[in-house]
């Protein structure tokens, strides 16, 4: 048996400090729980947030105006959107930003060529960079 070397006082541990693993740390410190991020490395660097701004969907309507629908129309239409939820597609989308904006906030830099969020993700000719 691996002897114990530190007990952790929390309410929630979440296991991954990925993309997957901050947005729940995240929703459950919104909750009001106290949270422990467990981690092999540094959340700056892990899951697909290590890899850059265009490898996960986002509406940001600074970037996108003001009409959600095509985005989530590019979204669905994407090689991953045909196994996508409609309206749970909506609602991450709506609050992607928001998400992001934590992100970046806790420490994880977003915004690594600009003041701004830049879109330079994958995209057919013509269409949004979601």
């Amino acid at each position: 048996m691996i002897p114990v070397s530190k007990t952790l006082e929390t309410d929630i541990a979440v296991v991954g400090g990925g993309i997957g693993g901050l947005c729940a740390a995240i929703a459950a410190a919104e909750g009001g729980a106290r949270v422990t991020v467990l981690e092999k490395a540094n959340t700056k660097r892990s899951g697909s947030g290590a890899t850059g701004n265009d490898h996960f969907a986002c509406y940001y309507p600074k970037q996108h105006g003001g009409d959600i629908r095509p985005i989530l129309r590019e979204l669905l239409d994407s090689l991953v959107g045909l196994c996508h939820d409609p309206l749970l597609s909506l609602r991450f989308l709506e609050r992607s930003i928001s998400i992001v904006d934590k992100w970046h906030e806790w420490g994880i830099n977003m915004k690594p060529f600009a003041e701004d969020y830049v879109f330079m993700g994958h995209a057919y000719p013509d269409r949004p960079r979601i």
